[in-house]
């Protein structure tokens, strides 16, 4: 649940020297006094001149390393620095530290590269890391509405293009050589004359697939014939792969140095290395009752050292191939389970009561490379958060909140270099913020520190960025506010767009509500002014920014593409279709109900491909709202808005290929629940008959769980229970109302479920209207089942 329109976080880059200098500033500048004259003349102190000498070399020194600042600022003004786009399907390039003339700059790269490229594709390029090249996947358009795609490579360096591969191409950039994977083609003919002549049909999973590299100096390179899967050194220097062998199992080959090694038989790989001298292998195992995984490293000399067996008795692992460390759980009674730490041969138990494992963080960048695992704790009627970083365990304890806040609050952490911060929020029944609060822990030696420092209180705080001297955060009340130690910046903030140029000038956007946002300057002084209107993407780019702006009003919403660097803004290119990102510094606004797929028609023509937003229409033709009324034309019934709803609450339908959602939200946006309507699978039909009953459905289904679990070596404590089944009647037809209670465990977190099922006896298929309550709000839970309750049938 929370606020509907909250979109995806992006981590900017942000520093407090400049916003806040005139602010927390409590003396300011002081000019030095007569006596304290820097032009004066050195008082003998019985050293000579050395005073002198001293301070001379000092300020030579300051002298050269302004020189060399200043240097750097002027070159990255005046190296090339290209932006590469689409316009009238053609990819463009433009240097943004030269002038803009018309055919010399910008310039066209390649002629229609980009017939289907939108304003959502900006993710569609990888760079390497020395910026030499990049290669971007450009879907193309084919015959009978399909979609192919084209594999296309742009030296950075001139301009040159060069297409790769024409189709589906699986890359990936290993620092600066491309690896792509492609299908071998095949004559049609010969397939369809061999499998006449052996009568048997041609298997599609015989296709097989060849490994290419690519670099601007070797240009592409057969690398590897028939790889299934493959997984490349840092560099690429070095490829682990598969190939499939007899009854579709894989066979584990190392290719280094031109030449292949075959490794092992019927293997699956966990993981690699950095130079893929290591290389772990992992197994599902079923003994019995018993089942666990086993795992094997294969060193750089091809020996096999064992990992786990099982006697570790492993139910799950998580790894950390860089440090060459496993973490792993025993699974216990009750979903009391016991956390292990592997590393250089050495085991050693971190708890034997682990209520659940919250999260593997392999690499969090305030860690420098090392892995953190966290997980709870039950004890006392209350959950404690640990975490352990290279096997050394910590809690993350909070001695001003005497609640039960690992289970009971809104809880997220975020780090940087020196702290790790935690942000909390309480929250009613009905899932509104009371409170919230964000401590800071210090990191001494990589761990939490166990005396956290509030930093900051308020109604709803979300963490935006984290610096070394203060922290920015947003306080949500009747507005998204962005705040700085304490010092509010700018209202109505949209917490993805923070931004700081090259330059050390700081940029936020102020969201406007179904229109393309404002870009706002930070001032020193800890306010905001407008910068630029309407401006729906934007990323910090050779020292200034790249701004997207002022688009049409409807598909494909074409728009200017400018760069700002002070003091003034430069056009690039007007009619744009898209820009393509350098790297995360890279903020979209582009407006949730911007119709940025470009489908035309009716909405049952919209099906395949996301047609314009209509809260009232599902898009695929099956559902829709009418005043205070909800109808399913497929199943053929409808529900009453308002036994659901109180004052000022709406609903929207929101649909995908499975099922139907019919969401209501209060007054303010907030989502208070949904039904979701779709079929239920085949084999849940199968075992009901028309003597069942929801007793005995219901227990099926318990059956159904712990045969799942069982797989994974798991068995039901007291985390999953049935706590309600009920025979009912919807209008004149038999229906069963199951209610299923789950509480935190390794493979569930608590929450209520409610489904209902329908049987539909002339399509043998169960009707369900279901929905899982994570946040147990009475009202919410009691206002659903009024609304799944007041079902009326249409088509009888």
């Amino acid at each position: 649940m929370g606020k509907r329109r909250d979109r995806k976080r992006t981590a900017i880059v942000l520093s407090i020297c400049a916003v806040m200098a005139a602010v927390m500033s409590l003396g300011g500048c002081t000019a030095p006094s007569a006596n304290q004259s820097g032009t004066g003349t050195n008082q003998g102190n019985g050293s000579g001149g050395q005073n002198g000498t001293e301070d001379s070399a000092a300020a030579g020194q300051e002298e050269r390393d302004q020189k060399a600042q200043n240097q750097d600022t002027w070159d990255q003004k005046t190296a090339p620095a290209y932006v590469y786009y689409i316009k009238n399907t053609d990819l463009m390039r433009a240097d943004v530290n030269r002038v803009m003339d018309e055919g010399e700059n910008p310039s066209v790269v390649m002629k229609g590269a980009g017939p289907c490229a939108n304003l959502k594709d900006y993710y569609d390029v990888k760079i390497s890391e020395d910026g030499s090249f990049l290669v971007f996947n450009f879907e193309m358009e084919s015959e009978n509405f399909s979609v192919d795609e084209k594999l296309i490579a742009v030296n950075d360096r001139d301009g040159t293009a060069k297409v790769l591969y024409d189709g589906y191409a699986y890359t990936v950039m290993c620092r600066n050589r491309l690896l792509y994977q492609v299908p071998v083609k095949v004559d049609l003919k010969q397939q369809a004359g061999q499998a006449l002549s052996s009568r048997k049909p041609y298997d599609i999973s015989e296709q097989k697939y060849d490994l290419y590299s690519y670099t601007p100096q070797t240009g592409s390179c057969l690398e590897v014939e028939d790889v299934y899967n493959f997984y490349p050194s840092e560099d690429g220097a070095v490829i682990c792969f598969t190939r499939k062998g007899e009854h579709g199992k894989e066979r584990l080959y190392r290719y280094r140095d031109g030449k292949e090694e075959f490794l092992a038989d019927d293997v699956q790989v966990a993981g690699v290395n950095g130079d893929c001298s290591n290389i772990y292998m992992s197994g599902f195992q079923e003994d019995g009752d018993l089942c666990y995984f086993e795992m094997d490293k294969i060193n750089k000399d091809g020996t096999v050292e064992e990992i786990l067996s099982k006697a570790d008795r492993a139910g799950s692992y998580y790894l950390d191939s860089g440090s060459d460390s496993v973490y792993y759980s025993v699974y216990g009674e009750d979903g009391i389970n016991s956390l292990y730490y592997y590393k250089e041969g050495e085991k050693k138990l971190l708890s034997d009561q682990v209520s659940m494992v919250w999260e593997f963080i392999e690499k969090p960048h305030w860690l420098a490379g090392e892995a953190m695992i966290l997980y709870h704790i039950n004890g006392s009627g209350k959950s404690r958060l640990f975490a352990a970083i290279d096997g050394i365990v910590s809690e993350f304890a909070v001695p001003d909140i005497r609640d039960n806040w690992v289970n009971d609050y809104d809880w997220y952490l975020a780090g940087s270099e020196d702290a790790v911060y935690l942000s909390l929020t309480k929250m009613d029944d009905s899932y509104q913020a009371q409170q919230s609060w964000i401590y800071e822990f210090d990191l001494k030696g990589g761990l939490p520190g166990q005396s956290p420092k509030c930093i900051a209180n308020g109604t709803k705080l979300d963490l935006v960025r984290e610096e070394q001297e203060s922290v920015f955060y947003t306080d949500y009340n009747t507005s998204q506010d962005l705040y700085c130690d304490g010092v509010k910046v700018l209202e109505n903030f949209s917490t993805e767009g923070l931004l700081k140029t090259g330059q050390g000038e700081y940029f936020a956007f102020c969201a406007k509500e179904r229109s393309a946002p404002d870009l706002m300057r930070i001032t020193t002084a800890g306010s905001s002014k407008l910068f630029l209107e309407n401006v729906v993407q934007c990323e910090s780019f050779a020292g200034g920014l790249l701004l997207f702006s002022d688009c049409r009003t409807n598909y494909p919403y074409l728009g200017t593409l400018s760069f700002y660097s002070g003091p003034d803004i430069k056009v690039i290119d007007e009619d744009v279709t898209v820009f393509f990102q350098h790297g995360d510094d890279f903020v979209d606004m582009v407006p949730w109900d911007w119709d940025w797929n470009g489908s035309s028609g009716t909405q049952a023509d919209f099906a395949d491909y996301g047609g314009s937003y209509d809260p009232n229409q599902d898009a695929m033709g099956r559902a829709y709202i009418d005043g205070t009324t909800f109808y399913h034309t497929e199943y053929g019934f409808c529900l009453d808005l308002s036994k659901g709803s109180g004052p000022g609450d709406y609903y929207e339908i929101n649909d995908n290929d499975q099922r139907v959602g019919l969401i209501c939200y209060d007054g303010d946006g907030n989502e208070r629940y949904g039904v979701y309507i779709g079929e239920t699978p085949m084999e849940m039909w199968q075992f009901y008959s028309d003597q069942g009953n929801a007793a005995d459905f219901g227990q099926w289904m318990l059956e159904m769980y712990d045969r799942t679990i069982e797989q994974y070596g798991l068995k039901r404590g007291n985390e999953f229970c049935l706590e309600k089944a009920e025979d009912m009647d919807f209008d004149g037809q038999k229906a069963m109302k199951l209610v299923f209670k789950t509480e935190d465990g390794l493979m569930t977190i608590k929450s209520t479920m409610f489904r209902y099922f329908i049987p539909d006896q002339e399509n043998e298929r169960f009707i369900e209207l279901e929905r899982s309550f994570m946040i147990e709000s009475q009202e919410d839970m009691e206002a659903f089942e009024r609304l799944a309750e007041s079902l009326q049938w249409t088509d009888r």
